[in-house]
C-alpha cells in the first residue's frame, strides 16, 4: 500500500501491485470534491447460494449433534442451524421433544426469527406454536419489531397478544421484565396512558424485589422502562443495587435513555458511575451511547462529555481513548443530517484520536480490535455524509493497522494480536473493497489464527464477506487433530453459517458486535 500526505491535501492511499514499478498518484486538495465515491457492496452471492454454502458448511458438524444426548449439548448448533434451514429444525422439535419444553421454545424463537424478514406471518404461526408463556410473550414482540411502522394497528394486536402471554409467566421477576418490554414498544407507538399505566404498577413490583442477583438485575432493567416517564423514580430503583456492574450498567442506562429529552440530567446521572474511577471504563462505553442520544440536543454538552473519557490509569488508558473516538464518530451519525458539516468535523475528530494512537505507539490490539478497526467501523458515519469523503477515510484506517512485530516473542502472543487485528480490520474494509480486505489477511494464516483462544469470528465474517465459497473451503480443511481443533472448527462453521444467512443492517451490525462496538439505537436489553 502507498500513502500520500500532505499539507492541503485530503489524504490519499491506493493499492501497488509492483512497488518497483512506476505509480501515477492523483491527490485532491482538500477544497475539492473527491471524485471517486466508496458505497456499500452488495453481498459477494446471492442470498440462494449463500443459503446453500451455510447448509453445507454446518451439515458436518450437526451429525454427532442430532444423535440422542443431552439438550443443552445441541441447542447451540440446532439455533445456528435454525437460520440456515429452520423447516428441519421444526421436524427435528415435532420428532424428536426436548425433555425440557423451555428448549424446544428456544429454538421455535430462532426459527420465527429466520422468516421474520421474508413472511412475518409464518414467524407468526411458529410464534404460536410456543407453550412457554415468556417464550410466546417475546415472540409476539420479535414479530411486532419486524413490522413496519405504517402497520401501527397491527403491532399494536401483536403487543396486545404478547402482553397476554408476559402476564401468564409464573416467575414474577421475568413477567416484570417481559411487560417492561412490552410497555416500552406501547410508549414508542404513543400509546402514552396504556404504558404509563403498565410501568407504575410495575413500578410497584420492582420495589419489593431483592437489589443483589437476578432480581437485582430485573430492578435495573425495569428502571430502563421508567426513567422513560419518571427518571427519579427510576433512579431510586437502581440506587442500591449491590453488584457494582449492574450498578453501572443501569445508572448507564437510565443516562442513555434521559439523554435524548434532558441532557443535563443525563449529564448528571453518568456523573453517579465516573464518580468511582474504578468503573470508569465501564462509564466510558455507556458514555459513547449517551452522547449519541444528546447530540441532535445538545452538541456542545455531549462533546465536553466525550473530551471527559479519560483514564489515569495506564492498563486501561487505551480502552479509554478508543471509547472517546467512538463517541465522536456516533455524535457524527447522530448529525449527520441536520448538522453536515459539524457531522464531519466530528468524524475528523474521531480519526484524529486514532492516528495520534497510532503515531505514538500506544495502539494495540484490546482482545477485540484496535484503532484501525474501529476506524473501518466508522466507515459508514462518511458514507451517510457523502460517499465520496468515504475514500479518504478508508485509507486512514488501512494505514492505522497495527505493524509486524520486529521480532516474533516466544509466546507468539504478539503475532496472533497482530493477526487478530488485521482480521478485525478486514471485515470492516469488506464492506466497501473485497479486493483490499483480503490484500489484508495476506499475512494471517486462517488455519492457525481460527485455532487460538482469542477472537477468530472476525477472520471468518471477514472471510465470509470477501469470498463466501472460499470461506467455506477453508472451514473444511481445517484439521480436527484433537478435542481443542474440533471446538474450534465447530466454532468456525457456525460463524460461517450464521454470516453467510445474514445481509443488510443485520450483517454489518453483527460486524460491529464482534468488534465489541455498540451498535447505534440498541438498547441494553440483556436478553
Amino acid at each position: 500500500f502507498l500513502f500520500v500526505e500532505a499539507l492541503d491535501f485530503r489524504f490519499h492511499g491506493q493499492a501497488i501491485d509492483d512497488p518497483a514499478g512506476a505509480v501515477e498518484l492523483v491527490v485532491t486538495r482538500k477544497g475539492e470534491q473527491p471524485e471517486r465515491a466508496l458505497k456499500t457492496l452488495s453481498p459477494a452471492l446471492p442470498r440462494a447460494e449463500r443459503i446453500a454454502l451455510a447448509r453445507r458448511v454446518i451439515e458436518p458438524a450437526l451429525r454427532p449433534t442430532l444423535e440422542p444426548g443431552d439438550d443443552s449439548e445441541k441447542l447451540r448448533m440446532l439455533e445456528a442451524l435454525a437460520a440456515v434451514d429452520p423447516e428441519r429444525v421444526l421436524e427435528r422439535i415435532e420428532a424428536e421433544p426436548a425433555k425440557n419444553p423451555w428448549f424446544d421454545d428456544y429454538l421455535r424463537r430462532a426459527v420465527a426469527k429466520s422468516f421474520l424478514g421474508d413472511d412475518p406471518d409464518e414467524a407468526l404461526a411458529v410464534v404460536e406454536a410456543m407453550r412457554d408463556p415468556g417464550w410466546r410473550s417475546r415472540g409476539y414482540l420479535d414479530v411486532c419489531d419486524a413490522l413496519p411502522d405504517s402497520e401501527r394497528r397491527r403491532k399494536l394486536e401483536l403487543l396486545g397478544e404478547a402482553l397476554v402471554h408476559a402476564r401468564a409467566i409464573q416467575d414474577a421477576p421475568m413477567r416484570l421484565v417481559n411487560i417492561g418490554e412490552n410497555a416500552r414498544r406501547l410508549l414508542e407507538l404513543g400509546e402514552k396512558e396504556q404504558a404509563t399505566r403498565l410501568i407504575r404498577d410495575g413500578e410497584a413490583v420492582a420495589k419489593e424485589l431483592p437489589t443483589a442477583a437476578f432480581a437485582g438485575y430485573v430492578r435495573g432493567a425495569f428502571a430502563m422502562q421508567l426513567a422513560r416517564i419518571d427518571g427519579q423514580a427510576a433512579l431510586e430503583l437502581v440506587k442500591d443495587l449491590s453488584d457494582p456492574f449492574e450498578h453501572t450498567r443501569h445508572h448507564g442506562n437510565i443516562a442513555h435513555v434521559l439523554a435524548a429529552r434532558d441532557p443535563a440530567e443525563a449529564e448528571r446521572v453518568l456523573g453517579l458511575i465516573r464518580e468511582d474511577p474504578e468503573r470508569l471504563l465501564a462509564g466510558s462505553q455507556w458514555t459513547v451511547r449517551v452522547c449519541y442520544r444528546m447530540a441532535p440536543l445538545d452538541l456542545e454538552r455531549a462533546r465536553r462529555i466525550a473530551d471527559g473519557i479519560d483514564a489515569q490509569r495506564p492498563e486501561i488508558r487505551l480502552h479509554a481513548a478508543i471509547n472517546r473516538a467512538h463517541a465522536y464518530g456516533v455524535m457524527a451519525h447522530a448529525v449527520a443530517e441536520s448538522q453536515p458539516d459539524k457531522a464531519a468535523e466530528l468524524l475528523r475528530q474521531a480519526f484524529g484520536i486514532l492516528e495520534e494512537l497510532v503515531e505514538s505507539g500506544t495502539d494495540q490490539f484490546t482482545g477485540f480490535g484496535s484503532a484501525a478497526s474501529l476506524a473501518g467501523a466508522l466507515l459508514p458515519v462518511a458514507e451517510r455524509l457523502d460517499p465520496r469523503l468515504v475514500p479518504e477515510f478508508f485509507w486512514l484506517a488501512v494505514s492505522f493497522r497495527l505493524p509486524a512485530a520486529e521480532e516474533p516473542d516466544e509466546t507468539g502472543m504478539e503475532w496472533m494480536r497482530r493477526e487478530q487485528s488485521l482480521a478485525a480490520l478486514a471485515m470492516m474494509l469488506a464492506r466497501y473493497d473485497r479486493a483490499v480486505a483480503e490484500s489484508i489477511l495476506a499475512d494471517a494464516d486462517p488455519a492457525r489464527l481460527a485455532q487460538q483462544a482469542g477472537r477468530p469470528d472476525s477472520l471468518w465474517t471477514a472471510l465470509c464477506l470477501i469470498d463466501p465459497q472460499g470461506a467455506v473451503g477453508r472451514v473444511e480443511t481445517l484439521s480436527q487433530d484433537d478435542d481443542a481443533a474440533r471446538v474450534a472448527v465447530e466454532r468456525a462453521r457456525i460463524t460461517v453459517a450464521r454470516r453467510l444467512v445474514l445481509e443488510g443492517d443485520d450483517l454489518w451490525n453483527a460486524a460491529q458486535k464482534t468488534l465489541g462496538l455498540w451498535v447505534i439505537d440498541e438498547e441494553d436489553l440483556g436478553n
